[in-house]
């Protein structure tokens, strides 16, 4: 009897875990960018590049970018410290579009997403591109991370305007101009280590249409190269991505018991039945093997949609595991009260929650005019400086 309770309970939480992902899998597939999408004539579109340390990418990412069909040519958009807050500033188009530089674009993909985001009444677009993995860590770690998000997020909440759920992708994100600076932009965010995140947050809630959607067929990106990159963005993102860090770690455990029961729930009633082999038991048997297969058949259906071996889906025990040691990793780096991203380490604030960062250490500012504090900001001692009230540039 208790192969079957536990047969019951297996396949009912693997029903359940598996129409949550499935939901999420349709609702991203129904609300991603196609090439097909409406078009409308060419519109004028200021493209903001953030570069710190990403010289190998550059080159790649300008002639994709350049090679955008379908739009008008908008005045100015550059790349230096603080680059998107400069970059907007400088930006009279009526679209403002800020793409990670290890983004490549399909000719089509800021028209189709202005389009979309015309069509929809959006004025904040989030796209997530395809991700490319190419080192043996990132397909056997990101893969999993992808349903653990979707197990933990609910993609039609966040889309929702009557929802506090939020979520955005940096990567690619397309504002209305006026939206942009009526939440006072990068520089109300300056601050937070998502400042995607946080700039949706505050878009959502001064009721402005925010939409994040799937952008797999019209771009690609390659978050990370190896372990030390993948380890240093997940220390970075994971922990502000869910919320706080108890939610991370709790998840990452979640994940991991399931994965290995996964494993042993199937040998466990396999025992049974061989001195047991009455019709409850091979019943409950029967349930624990399919529950397991199902979850099986997640990973490897990931693991394609990844387009790497399906290998890599057979050994999921092993991702949750490697996923844990980072969630471990990442909260005892925060309780130190620093956060090292891109060559460079800045100071958290709070040990638990996710905070602001404050100036990068060492110290390294940049000039802007004579008050030594960013466009849109009010100097304050040191020169970090505080954001203003917002306000709109002359067109």
């Amino acid at each position: 009897m208790s192969v079957l309770i536990a047969g019951t309970l297996w396949m009912s939480l693997v029903a359940y875990l598996l129409l949550r992902v499935l939901r999420q899998s349709r609702v991203y597939d129904a609300g991603s960018l196609r090439s097909g999408m409406p078009r409308r004539g060419p519109v004028a579109v200021s493209i903001i590049l953030p570069v710190r340390n990403e010289i190998a990418h550059i080159e790649a990412c300008l002639r994709a970018l350049l090679a955008q069909t379908g739009l008008g040519r908008g005045a100015g958009w550059m790349g230096q410290p603080h680059a998107c807050w400069c970059g907007a500033m400088r930006a009279k188009a009526e679209w403002i579009c800020f793409v990670d530089v290890d983004v490549r674009a399909a000719p089509r993909l800021v028209a189709t997403a202005v389009a979309a985001a015309d069509e929809q009444s959006v004025d904040l677009l989030s796209l997530s591109p395809f991700q490319e993995l190419g080192s043996f860590w990132e397909r056997l770690i990101v893969p999993v991370g992808l349903v653990l998000i979707a197990c933990a997020m609910d993609l039609r909440q966040i889309n929702d305007p009557a929802a506090p759920d939020v979520s955005a992708s940096g990567q690619f994100m397309l504002f209305r101009r006026d939206a942009y600076f009526a939440v006072s932009g990068h520089a109300a965010v300056r601050g937070e280590i998502c400042e995607d995140k946080a700039l949706a947050a505050r878009i959502k809630q001064a009721g402005i249409r925010f939409r994040l959607v799937g952008g797999g067929r019209l771009a690609r990106t390659r978050m990370y190269t190896d372990l030390p990159s993948l380890w240093e963005g997940f220390s970075k993102n994971a922990v502000e991505i869910l919320g706080n860090a108890a939610a991370t770690v709790t998840l990452a455990m979640a994940g991991l018991i399931f994965s290995w029961t996964a494993l042993a729930l199937p040998v466990w009633s396999a025992l049974v039945l061989a001195g047991d082999p009455f019709a409850p038991v091979v019943l409950g048997s029967g349930l624990c093997v399919a529950g397991s297969l199902a979850i099986l058949g997640v990973h490897l259906g990931t693991v394609w949609h990844c387009r790497i071996p399906l290998w890599f889906g057979l050994l999921f025990p092993a991702s949750y595991t490697a996923v844990v040691i980072l969630a471990w990793s990442s909260l005892v780096l925060r309780r130190t009260g620093r956060v090292k991203w891109k060559g460079r380490t800045y100071s958290v604030v709070g040990k638990d929650e996710p905070g602001p960062l404050r100036d990068p250490v060492p110290t390294e500012r940049a000039s802007f005019r004579s008050t030594g504090a960013p466009p849109g900001t009010s100097p304050s001692k040191g020169g970090a400086g505080k954001p203003v009230t917002p306000f709109l540039p002359n067109r």
